[in-house]
C-alpha cells in the first residue's frame, strides 16, 4: 500500500525512469536496426535496378519485333502487287489467246471466256 501512494505522490520519477529505459532500449535496438535497414534498402536498390533492366530488354525486344513486323508485312504487301501484277498479265495473255483462237465465233469465244474465267 505504501508502493502504491508514493507511486501516486512521485508519478513523475516512474516515468522519467522508464522513459530513460526505453530510450536505452530504443538506441541499442537502433544499431542493429539501422544495419538492418541499409541492408534492406540496398537489396532494394539492387532489385531496383534488375527490373529496370529487364524492362528496357523487354521494350528493346520489342521495338525490333515491331520493326521486323514491319518490314515483313512491307515485303508481304509488294510480294502480294508483284502477284497481282503477274496475275492479271496472265489474264490478258489468256484472254489474247482465247480471242485469237475463236476470233470469228462469238458463241464460242463466249463460252471459252466463261468456261475459262467464270464471265
Amino acid at each position: 500500500m505504501k508502493t502504491l501512494l508514493y507511486i501516486k505522490k512521485y508519478w513523475y520519477i516512474l516515468c522519467i525512469v522508464l522513459s530513460f529505459l526505453l530510450v536505452l532500449l530504443l538506441f541499442f535496438k537502433n544499431k542493429n536496426s539501422v544495419a538492418l535497414l541499409n541492408a534492406t534498402i540496398d537489396s532494394y536498390k539492387k532489385q531496383i535496378e534488375e527490373i529496370e533492366k529487364i524492362n528496357k530488354e523487354i521494350a528493346d525486344k520489342k521495338q525490333q519485333q515491331i520493326i521486323l513486323y514491319e518490314e515483313t508485312i512491307k515485303k508481304l504487301e509488294e510480294k502480294h502487287k508483284q502477284d497481282q501484277e503477274q496475275l492479271e498479265q496472265w489474264k490478258k495473255d489468256e484472254v489474247k489467246k482465247i480471242i485469237n483462237k475463236y476470233g470469228n465465233d462469238e458463241k464460242k469465244l463466249s463460252e471459252a471466256l466463261k468456261k475459262e474465267f467464270g464471265l
